[in-house]
């Protein structure tokens, strides 16, 4: 599943648990205004990530790199559950410089050069 991005202010940043013998988790909240209303999702920093969050404070604007996990479980009182998380993979300062990427930026074109012939198309590699 593709990674997601967002920006925002760090409104809390919790302790390291021990789960388990092998099993480490750390939570981060993050304050995002959307529109009229102010969003403050939260993320896991999983087993060596968890220190990642060790150079950051409460207030700091940051940008988070984050996957969205998932899977069903099966509930005490039967029936069927499902449980949602956002995993934090990267915390980075809001406008730190960012390491470039391998794939270059979507440049802007104009509607006329967006037409392909048929001739182009069948040129496509896949």
């Amino acid at each position: 599943m593709a990674g997601f991005q967002i920006t925002g202010t760090i409104a809390f940043i919790g302790d390291t648990q021990q789960v388990s013998d092998k099993f480490t988790k750390r939570l981060l909240a993050v304050q995002v205004v959307d529109g009229n209303f102010t969003e403050t999702p939260s993320f896991e920093f999983v087993q060596d990530r968890v220190d990642l969050l060790d150079n950051f404070a409460e207030g700091q604007e940051v940008v988070v790199d984050f996957n969205v996990r998932g899977r069903e479980y099966q509930p005490k009182t039967g029936g069927r559950g499902f449980f949602t998380s956002l995993q934090g993979w990267k915390i980075t300062a809001a406008g730190a410089a960012q390491p470039a990427t391998k794939a270059a930026p979507a440049k802007a074109i104009s509607k006329a050069a967006s037409i392909a012939s048929d001739d182009e198309i069948s040129d496509l590699p896949f």
